[in-house]
């Protein structure tokens, strides 16, 4: 199981961009084995996983085909702060729509706004809950 070591000054900001980035890109991989990385918002649980929901897209269908993913931050200008992860995704439609989820809607109810939405219109275009479950982290 993967787990962040606060005590190690790494983990310790990985941990912080994890509970406060807004952004954070998922590649998945697509039927031509090309790489294929969005911009995501997402919830971390505090773990091992994390929590986007997607529109019905390719993202999807990448998914279904192969579990393989990888998620990172924007690194800072000078090409520092890295953050990569390995993981697996699968949709879990166990999970709550976004409009039912407080923590999610607390982190993105500005962004929610800014789009001209509210959190009922969003939850009903962003209705595939998709669950990553970190492996593996490089960084620097």
């Amino acid at each position: 199981m993967f787990q962040l070591d606060l005590s190690n000054p790494f983990h310790a900001r990985v941990a912080d961009r994890l509970k406060n980035e807004v952004v954070g890109w998922l590649t998945t991989v697509g039927a031509n084995s090309v790489p294929q990385p969005n911009p995501v918002w997402f919830l971390w649980d505090g773990g091992d996983s994390l929590l986007i929901y997607s529109q019905d897209n390719h993202k999807l269908r990448h998914i279904a085909r192969s579990a393989g993913v990888s998620f990172n931050f924007n690194s800072t200008d000078t090409g520092g702060d890295v953050v990569v992860f390995t993981g697996t995704a699968a949709i879990d439609n166990s999970q709550p729509a976004a409009k039912d989820n407080p923590p999610y809607i607390e982190k993105y109810a500005s962004g929610i706004k800014g789009l001209g939405s509210d959190p009922a219109q969003f939850s009903a275009g962003y209705h595939v809950p998709i669950v990553v479950t970190l492996t593996g982290l490089r960084g620097f």
